[in-house]
């Protein structure tokens, strides 16, 4: 059993760099809580309190996050191993800001606040893990406002998929109305219909009334690679 727990810990970043003998030391002594979850059992809800270290170790999860006035929501597949907003074990919050379900049966180990101090007291390693962990975190959303200026109509749509995505990449549904992604781009329904039909013609995208499903949102960041053809406007669009 110890062996077990010592292999999934170590595909978490928390605890790599640690020897076998300190995680056994710390698989003996912290207080783990262990959770099977089945097709749509709720992994964390915005009602959820926070406070506590949340691992996804195996299975696949629907995480789905929402604009401030839930005028659109995304939804995405992400699969184990994965931490559950670990920036919400500390700070003002008192809540998650995400909806996590189970899509398939998935396997959970959480840790409490106190629990995760009494580690930091304990490990150099797990508190420099942990420190690294939130500062990546902030240095990257930091990055997103010093990134080069967006000229084209597909930068500003590919930019607004990723930021408003957990990870870049996987399946993605966005469920959203073409009048609000016109408002949150500033774009011109009939320019960003254009790229929105050029995307569903290469495959990108899946648009239907108030949802875009995004079968894998690497292609789209890798189609900004290549060059695309021009995007022509019709006097129907």
């Amino acid at each position: 059993m110890v062996a077990d727990i010592f292999y999934t810990l170590l595909s978490f970043p928390l605890f790599i760099g640690m020897g076998r003998r300190e995680l056994e030391n710390i698989v003996t002594k912290t207080k783990f809580s262990f959770h099977t979850l089945h097709e749509g059992d709720t992994i964390v809800d915005t009602d959820t309190r926070s406070g506590m270290m949340v691992m996804l170790t195996d299975g696949t999860a629907v995480a789905t996050t929402f604009s401030d006035d839930k005028g659109y929501r995304v939804e995405e597949e992400i699969n184990g191993p994965m931490l559950v907003q670990p920036e919400y074990v500390f700070g003002l919050a008192q809540h998650f800001s995400q909806l996590w379900k189970a899509k398939t049966v998935c396997h959970l180990i959480t840790l409490d606040k106190q629990e995760i101090l009494k580690l930091s007291d304990n490990s150099l390693i797990f508190r420099l893990n942990l420190l690294n962990l939130l500062s990546t975190q902030v240095q990257k959303r930091q990055a997103l406002f010093w990134h080069a200026p967006l000229h084209t109509d597909e930068e500003f749509l590919r930019r607004f998929f990723l930021v408003h995505s957990i990870r870049p990449a996987g399946r993605k549904v966005v469920h959203i109305k073409i009048s609000r992604l016109e408002k949150e781009l500033n774009i011109d329904r009939r320019r960003l219909s254009a790229v929105l039909r050029q995307w569903e013609q290469q495959g990108l995208v899946e648009w239907t009334r108030g949802c875009l499903i995004i079968p894998a949102l690497e292609k789209i960041i890798n189609n900004s690679l290549t060059p695309s053809k021009p995007i022509v406007l019709h006097p129907t669009q």
